[in-house]
């Protein structure tokens, strides 16, 4: 009988055919007539003659081995004897296990640059792998604190944002007179304050008009009324009468014939009769000032005038008084 010997990848592996294994069986062709395979490529094919019942020996005259594409195999077929020599046809990258599976875990694989991937469901990107945008592409941008009132502008090339308040410019379509928010009023003030009783010092009329300036908070002011002779034993001589300021303020408003007080909105204004009056009802003068305060939005101020008597004290009085404030913008 004779044997085939054959070597795939450096391990050998012994095929015999020989005589069943069946005491007192006469050997039958039938059981060599297909192919001698190992189950992992390797192949006997040619002519196979195992003699007849008397046992005569029989010979394998050709050898072939087939493996996948990856391997690279010389010394096939092999007729005779001889040695398969393979190899793998390109060199593998990496180490460990060969990857076969479907859905395989892969540790720490450098990737290269692939011709396709998806990040759907990609997690842990920091923000450094991030590059910076342009003009023609996204890329990492930096956060920036919330400010009041003010808008991201602009974003730099680095990914830096820029804030700022937006300008009238900015702006678009045209606004509502209901959507104007204005702070105007009429003083509900003393209409018919105690005259001025000092000649050499400024006192309050405690008017207490109010104003909350709700945008801007600049706000014209004006207060509006009548000068009238005090009656009462006040003398009407020339040269009688008032000197009159605006003042605002906040916090609690003066009471009238407190020390003046708070800021200044216009210059003094003064009146005095160029002659001698007749009688007090000769004696009646309208008087009207405006000015701009710069106040602060959602401030509560307080309007007044402070006043002081020229000629005789409480010689002259204010009547009634009223007090108009409204935000311009």
């Amino acid at each position: 009988m004779k044997r085939l010997a054959l070597a795939l990848l450096g391990a050998s592996a012994l095929y015999s055919c020989g005589q069943p294994a069946f005491a007192g069986q006469a050997p039958n062709p039938a059981n060599v007539s297909a192919p001698l395979t190992t189950g992992h490529g390797v192949v006997a094919t040619g002519a196979q003659s195992l003699g007849d019942s008397g046992g005569a020996p029989g010979t394998v005259t050709s050898a072939a081995l087939s493996l996948p594409a990856q391997f690279s195999c010389a010394g096939s077929p092999i007729t005779g004897s001889g040695t398969f020599s393979c190899s793998w046809a390109t060199t593998p990258t990496g180490s460990g296990a060969v990857v076969l599976a479907a859905s395989p875990t892969l540790t720490t694989p450098a990737l290269g640059t692939p011709s396709a991937i998806n990040l759907a469901n990609a997690t842990n990107l920091p923000p450094s792998a991030l590059p910076n945008p342009s003009s023609s592409s996204l890329g990492g941008v930096e956060s920036a604190a919330a400010v009041s009132n003010e808008w991201i502008s602009s974003i730099s090339t680095s990914g830096v944002p820029a804030l700022s308040q937006p300008g009238f410019s900015n702006l678009s379509g045209a606004i509502a007179l209901s959507q104007i928010t204005a702070s105007a009023l009429a003083a509900t003030g003393i209409s018919a304050p105690t005259a001025p009783a000092s000649t050499s010092a400024f006192q309050m009329q405690g008017l207490a008009a109010a104003v909350t300036p709700a945008t801007s908070g600049e706000t014209l002011i004006t207060v509006s009324g009548t000068l009238l002779d005090n009656g009462g034993g006040a003398t009407t001589a020339a040269g009688t009468g008032v000197e009159y300021e605006i003042k605002y303020g906040t916090g609690t408003a003066p009471s009238n014939g407190a020390t003046s007080t708070g800021t200044t909105c216009n210059q003094i204004q003064i009146f005095t009769l160029p002659s001698a009056a007749a009688a007090t009802a000769d004696v009646a003068q309208p008087f009207s000032l405006t000015c701009k305060a710069n106040l602060t939005a959602g401030t509560a101020y307080w309007i007044d005038l402070s006043a002081q008597a020229k000629g005789t004290a409480s010689a002259m009085a204010f009547s009634a008084v009223e007090v108009l404030a409204a935000e311009i913008r």
